[in-house]
């Protein structure tokens, strides 16, 4: 008998209570890893429990059964417009927007099987794939061609001179490609009826189908096919059928891959779930430099730079100052990576962090300021996400450390019009650069929607 899985239901960033004491068995033996990876924390207050949910939305199994599943604080067709303009894969995108029905607001997962079921029709129309695959073998004939080699050095020390080695290539459907096919369906199959409300017969229907061409099919539970799966689709193959199976491999490896935590499975039928999580601290990031990369290129000299991924410095230089006796100078090359910087013709002017969280802490600050010198800015500006269509977006100056400016925003991302809100953030930081750059101790301009107030920690 199968035992029922339960399931914990939290909003992003936000706190629930665990009654249960299996459940928090479960999560108390889990190790240090979900807490460094941010999925989520537990702490106790007053002997009670909490479980607070962090940057990652989607379906996280704890245990084979109990699983977290953790919804975006924005409704899905709000969180499809963010994932475009992070400039997600836009396989990933179009896939959702057509699975998803007008008016449904259907969990991660679930709309990902709905992408999933409808591109069955390939596998319905191709049937599994077919590819050559070498094989060898042994015997007293010959298939393909003989190998004297082998032939020498592996059958005749046993004495089988009337026999020789040889290798062929076989025409079938005996390949990782069907092998990860047939473990999507499989697990879609097992995953459908769990976080569905209300399965569709149809759809069950269409997946036991597909489940029965791979019956000559050899199923790898272990995923040993994932490494080769990752490279086919990054070769991107131009021949038939591989254009026409791209998406619904794509589909599979984001079904399969090892995205957020994976539960070993020590049975061919104990796994239940899939993990299907979508880092959003990530999405913020890349939404705000697509779009305000975009915009910067509107005033003359203005570049925003990726400097989590490029134009990186060193976070310390070497001292230019005389050492004291006793001292040595040890180089780190250990760069800084503020999320994003703004630099006017080529020098940095200010230095913006993206902080996927809920409230301030001054250990942001910290940490800007330390990236700010390193790259030479006068300003540092930090990006916090917001929730409510009506809050509008907010900037706030905090003050100064020594030559550089602190100043914070807060980014609606419930906002109708994102683009609208990009368009009020690049002005506001472009009003942040001195007019003459070159002079960084000109008093700073206020006027462009910052406040001024006293540094607190809130």
């Amino acid at each position: 008998m199968t035992r029922h899985i339960d399931y914990l239901d939290v909003v992003e960033r936000s706190e629930i209570f665990i009654e249960d004491e299996r459940h928090v068995r479960a999560l108390l033996a889990l190790g240090p890893e979900f807490e460094e990876r941010q999925y989520f924390s537990v702490r106790v207050r007053r002997g009670k429990f909490y479980l607070t949910a962090g940057k990652y939305i989607g379906i996280i199994p704890i245990s084979r059964y109990l699983v977290l599943r953790v919804s975006t604080k924005v409704s899905t067709t709000q969180l499809i417009r963010i994932l475009t303009l992070a400039e997600e894969p836009p396989m990933l995108i179009n896939l959702l927007e057509r699975a998803y029905g007008q008016g449904s607001d259907l969990s991660m997962l679930e709309l990902l099987i709905r992408a999933f079921h409808q591109e069955l029709g390939t596998l319905f129309r191709f049937g599994p794939i077919r590819a050559y695959k070498r094989m060898l073998g042994e015997g007293q004939s010959v298939r393909g061609r003989a190998l004297p080699g082998e032939t020498v050095s592996k059958l005749w020390p046993k004495a089988s001179f009337d026999r020789v080695s040889f290798e062929y290539f076989d025409f079938g459907p005996q390949n990782y490609l069907n092998q990860a096919l047939e473990y999507a369906v499989w697990l879609v199959q097992r995953t459908y009826p769990k976080v569905s409300s209300q399965p569709d017969a149809g759809v069950l229907r269409d997946l036991s189908d597909a489940h029965q061409i791979f019956g000559s099919i050899s199923p790898d539970r272990n995923r040993a096919f994932l490494p080769s799966l990752r490279r086919h689709l990054q070769e991107k193959p131009l021949a038939e059928p591989y254009v026409s199976f791209r998406p619904l491999l794509t589909l599979s490896l984001m079904l399969l891959d090892e995205i957020g935590v994976n539960l070993e499975s020590n049975s061919d039928n104990d796994v239940d779930l899939a993990p299907m999580v979508v880092d959003m601290e990530e999405v913020f990031q890349n939404m705000l430099f697509h779009t305000l990369a975009a915009r910067a290129k509107t005033f003359q000299g203005l570049e925003c730079w990726d400097t989590a991924k490029s134009h990186q410095r060193p976070l310390l230089s070497s001292s230019k100052r005389p050492l004291p006796d006793g001292f040595r100078s040890m180089a780190s090359g250990r760069p800084a990576k503020p999320d994003l910087t703004f630099a006017l013709n080529g020098a940095p002017v200010v230095v913006g962090d993206a902080k996927y969280k809920s409230s301030r802490d001054v250990n942001d600050i910290y940490q800007a300021v330390a990236h700010a010198s390193a790259y030479g800015a006068t300003s540092v500006l930090l990006i916090y996400p917001t929730d409510g269509v009506d809050k509008a977006i907010q900037f706030t100056s905090l003050g100064d450390i020594g030559e550089v400016g602190v100043f914070v925003c807060r980014f609606p991302l419930d906002s109708f019009d994102l683009e609208s809100e990009a368009d009020s953030l690049i002005v506001a930081i472009h009003n942040l650069i001195p007019r003459d750059a070159d002079v960084i101790e000109q008093p700073r301009n206020y006027n462009a929607g910052f406040r001024n107030t006293a540094t607190s920690s809130n």
